[in-house]
């Protein structure tokens, strides 16, 4: 039987266009092999799943991860300039001349390692990414992917015309690096990358280069992805119209040349005709609606609603960066704007379509479903994730509303408080990557705050049967909870502890600070810790404190835990973290990079590490003894 692992939080997905299903509180079950095994509506029913491992999370959101079906990577190198220009001059000035640079291999990598953990630090757990003409760079993005564990769709750029010095193939090279990007992410044989056919815009390719890229697409069985931009902007329109007379509409020239079919995508889209839409509705060709993007070129605004009535499919991108957010909350909050403006008559349309008539506005839960769904079924991926459906893939967001710094204040009201879509939509409005706080792609944990899952408290409980709210753990030996209440815990502790680390720290050894630079023997270190047994009540919490503690974790806890294990824990707590101010903060303070560094084992025990260059054994028993000969007073035994 396959080990599971049973995620408890309130539960928000969408299951079709504006309707979302919320589950308050949820249980969302996850193999070996990171698919859903079971989703469990707690509130209605009991459930007897077969579950390994539970990791309680509160009253957390638990939200599929977000799908951006269309970004630069290269052009995050410029984010946030430029914004003043059109598309073309835009184009000329800023992007050409930067992506020019991704020649050089380490300027591709810095570049590429900070755009793909920015987007995925955001929430983005699949990203269909534009790389540059250069294959070795778009080698290292792929690379990078793999390592950071976010999905990517990524093309190389092809262009052998209406380039720049430095940004133009010859048209047979374009065709064979294509293929062998091709076959470099297919060898690669991971899942979580696919290899995109990505002729930039007609403008930059000949009808030779358009013609072997389709060639490319249609040899793969199932066909391989095609991404390019359509429609953005009247000027680049006219532009198509005089290199491509022979076709009749812009979206006509990708048809011509076999580049529409259903697993093309093709970003902005706002002014395609009657007719262009009829036939990306034909070819089952999907549109990314990209707001920023649209607004900050003064490109138009895309009508989306009359696209989702002709059957169109739509997602949802950012853009990045003609779009200046790497956030598909921005692109969800900015595309809800859009909506708003065509539904007052100042949106965009084709010459035949001008006549006034009432648009409704996208709704939150509407914009929601194209940031997840309905970019998963845009970029063919439908069957696979953006929603928790039994045997999809579990990439999902772990978002703490009130996390620390959260741009989200607390309901004063318990009934605001307590309802998980008005919680949900102060989200999608006012949070950011703060409130993201851990992210699993596949069933892995890629981004995880150290604060909520590394130095909380894990709890075991082994073989016996309990009942925990509606949940019934019969067939299952083994338990792991974790409250962000305990998060709670460790922010109010700051102000109590504060003011005993400064008397702490008078008490640090002279010879400790000797040290600052140099190596330092664990063994020596430890002796010196000593010290702190003659201060014992400055390592105990206050009794107000462990009672307002012991309250809050009660709320959550209280279950199956008595007073006297909720009092352990705040005590445990109060240790770590005061140990953590003391060493991480005034210890390293006192040191160098080449000096002693305090770190945190997997088990969350504080030891002391030298110059990590020297080679020292990790499994040192000093690395346990650390934490204890600080955090617990009293006499200690001799090894």
């Amino acid at each position: 039987m396959p080990h599971i692992i049973a995620y408890k939080a309130n539960v928000v997905h969408s299951v079709a266009l504006g309707q979302l299903q919320v589950l308050q509180p949820g249980l969302v079950g996850v193999d070996e092999q990171g698919k859903i095994a079971f989703v469990v509506d707690l509130n209605q029913t009991e459930t007897t799943e077969h579950f390994d491992e539970l990791v309680d999370l509160g009253d957390q959101l638990l939200l599929p991860g977000f799908i951006d079906g269309h970004a630069h990577a290269p052009q995050y190198s410029f984010i946030g300039v430029g914004m003043h220009l059109p598309l073309l001059k835009w184009l000329e000035t800023y992007t050409f001349p930067y992506e020019s640079k991704f020649e050089n291999m380490g300027y591709a990598r810095a570049v590429y390692e900070k755009a793909v953990r920015r987007h995925l630090n955001n929430g983005t757990t699949t990203c269909s990414y534009f790389a540059t003409i250069h294959l070795d760079a778009c080698k290292v993005l792929t690379d990078i992917l793999e390592q950071v564990g976010q999905r990517g769709y990524v093309g190389k750029i092809n262009m052998d015309r209406n380039g720049s010095s430095g940004l133009q193939e010859d048209t047979q090279a374009s065709i064979d690096d294509t293929r062998e990007f091709v076959r470099y992410v297919q060898n690669k044989k991971n899942d979580l990358l696919t290899p995109v056919i990505t002729p930039r815009f007609v403008p930059s390719c000949t009808s030779k280069l358009m013609h072997a890229l389709a060639d490319i697409s249609r040899e793969h069985t199932p066909k391989l992805p095609v991404q390019s931009h359509l429609g953005e902007n009247r000027d680049e329109i006219k532009w198509v119209k005089s290199l491509h007379p022979e076709s009749k509409t812009y979206t006509g020239v990708y048809d011509d040349h076999g580049l529409l079919h259903e697993r093309s995508y093709m970003a902005h889209c706002i002014w395609c005709s009657k007719g262009e839409r009829e036939l990306l509705r034909e070819k089952q060709t999907a549109v990314i609606h990209c707001p920023n993007s649209n607004f900050s070129l003064s490109s138009g605004v895309l009508n989306v609603r009359r696209l989702l009535k002709e059957g169109i499919k739509v997602g949802l991108g950012t853009d990045v960066s003609g779009g200046y957010s790497p956030s598909m909350l921005d692109a969800i909050r900015q595309a809800v704007i859009a909506s708003k403006l065509v539904s007052i008559g100042n949106g965009s349309s084709s010459d035949e379509d001008s006549e006034e008539q009432h648009v409704e506005s996208l709704s939150y839960a509407e914009a929601f479903h194209l940031a997840t769904m309905g970019s998963a079924e845009a970029l063919g991926l439908g069957d696979k994730v953006g929603n928790f459906i039994v045997g999809k893939d579990f990439d999902a967001l772990v978002v703490d509303p009130y996390a620390p710094n959260s741009p989200i204040d607390e309901a004063h009201d318990p009934e605001e408080a307590a309802d998980v879509l008005h919680t949900f939509q102060k989200f999608l409005f006012l949070g950011d990557d703060r409130n993201i706080v851990s992210i699993f792609v596949g069933g892995r944990q890629v981004k995880s705050s150290l604060s909520e899952f590394d130095a909380k408290k894990s709890l075991e409980v082994t073989n016996s049967p309990l009942t925990i709210g509606s949940i019934k753990t019969s067939k299952y030996s083994s338990i792991r909870v974790k409250s962000r209440f305990i998060l709670k815990i460790i922010e109010k502790m700051e102000h109590e502890i504060s003011s005993r680390v400064e008397r702490i720290e008078q008490q640090i050894p002279t010879e400790w600070k000797e040290f600052a630079g140099k190596p330092m023997q664990i063994a020596y270190y430890t002796t010196k810790v000593n010290t702190f047994r003659e201060n014992p009540d400055l390592l105990r919490p206050s009794d107000s404190f462990s009672s307002w503690a012991v309250q809050k974790l009660r709320r959550e806890m209280g279950k199956y835990l008595t007073d006297e294990d909720l009092r352990s824990i705040v005590a445990q707590e109060w240790r770590t973290d005061l140990t953590r101010s003391i060493m991480e903060v005034r210890l390293n303070r006192h040191g160098s990079k080449d000096g002693p560094v305090v770190r945190r084992s997997s088990s969350g025990v504080l030891y002391v590490s030298p110059q990590p260059s020297r080679n020292v054994s990790t499994d040192l028993p000093q690395r346990k003894f650390v934490l204890d000969a600080i955090a617990t007073p009293g006499q200690r035994k001799k090894k």
